[in-house]
């Protein structure tokens, strides 16, 4: 687990590309602590099917996913600072495996997620997934 302290060494960008990594390795575990740590209370965000969600839709949707997951990584990450308490992330997540019925998946995504550091811990405020076209 990747600490998401200001104070947990290390340059800003460093740190949230670690911790951009960790979110996307916990959603493919299905592990709702990272959600829980990682995401504000007040975030809002939309999905690569446009649908406009918060902290509760992504808590709901990680709870009911039964994909099983080969691969999920997060790459191709850009950090934008701006000022020393917001970072803006640009990104590609690939994501493979199969679905519940066994059906497999391979998917690719770009996303933008907004950080913000609050009471000394860097948490996503805002995101935006949109399925990445073919090369």
């Amino acid at each position: 687990m990747v600490s998401n302290s200001a104070e947990s060494g290390g340059d800003t960008e460093d740190l949230i590309k670690r911790l951009e990594r960790e979110w996307e390795t916990g959603l493919s575990k299905h592990d709702i602590s990272v959600i829980e740590r990682l995401v504000a209370d007040d975030f809002v965000g939309v999905s690569s099917t446009g649908r406009i969600g918060d902290k509760l839709t992504l808590l709901y949707d990680a709870k009911r996913d039964k994909n099983v997951y080969k691969t999920a990584t997060a790459r191709q990450l850009t950090v934008h600072t701006f000022g020393s308490k917001v970072a803006v992330v640009f990104g590609l997540t690939k994501e493979t495996g199969t679905t519940a019925n066994g059906r497999p998946f391979d998917r690719t995504y770009r996303f933008t997620d907004t950080w913000m550091l609050r009471d000394g811990k860097w948490q996503c405020i805002a995101a935006h997934a949109a399925v990445a076209g073919k090369r």
